[in-house]
């Protein structure tokens, strides 16, 4: 960086660093506070989309730290041989009882999908004393699955505050201001998963300040 005052290069630098090599939890709460940006100013159907990846990414991150294994980093794909070696798991994909009738999930020839996911981590939460959690995570489905309608997915549809307050709540009847408990909850979420607090936004308290500070020194 070749900053003319260099007051707050050490600042840029460590921010740099940050964005180059980012950890999980890093993207995780990166997602998290651009969801909180988002319902700030109003862009419910981005808002939506930084939930459908906050979902994937938070229960992908718990099944890796819950012990299950991939076949690379993609994560695109279970290994099937760890799926085998896990008592009961593999009668779990194959008879999962989430709906009205047992489902059979293919975890053998198919990519991992957000199904996968929730299934495998509704299996290893329960050795994890974790159901709390994921009862937490399954809130946010129906928000994750609203993206699908939207602009920035498959499909035209508004998104309104009282819209996202009827499906998160899951009550037709739902007030507009039920909406505003969303983004504690993905905060409830994040602190559960990765037992840590989640701190504050760093595009609120610390990239807009420095970006103050730059004007300053130019002026």
């Amino acid at each position: 960086l070749n900053l003319k005052h260099g007051k707050q290069k050490a600042r840029m630098v460590q921010l740099w660093n940050e964005m180059v090599t980012p950890s999980d939890a890093w993207k995780l709460r990166e997602v998290y506070f651009g969801a909180d940006i988002k319902y700030r100013t109003g862009e419910y159907a981005d808002f939506l989309g930084r939930i459908f990846r906050f979902h994937e990414g938070i229960m992908r991150f718990l099944a890796k730290r819950w012990g299950a294994r991939f076949t690379d980093d993609s994560g695109r794909k279970l290994d099937v041989a760890w799926v085998q070696s896990v008592d009961g798991l593999p009668e779990w994909f194959a008879n999962y009882p989430g709906g009205r009738t047992p489902t059979c999930i293919d975890y053998e020839t198919r990519d991992v999908s957000r199904l996968t996911l929730r299934v495998l981590v509704e299996f290893l939460a329960k050795r994890e004393n974790a159901e709390t959690l994921v009862t937490q995570i399954n809130w946010i489905e129906r928000l994750a699955d609203l993206r699908s309608k939207t602009v920035i997915a498959h499909n035209f549809s508004g998104i309104s505050k009282q819209l996202l307050a009827r499906v998160f709540t899951g009550d037709h009847q739902a007030s507009p201001a039920e909406a505003d408990r969303i983004v504690s909850t993905l905060q409830t979420i994040y602190e559960g998963a990765l037992s840590e607090p989640v701190g504050p936004n760093p595009f609120d308290a610390t990239i807009n300040t420095l970006l103050l500070a730059l004007l300053n020194e130019g002026s």
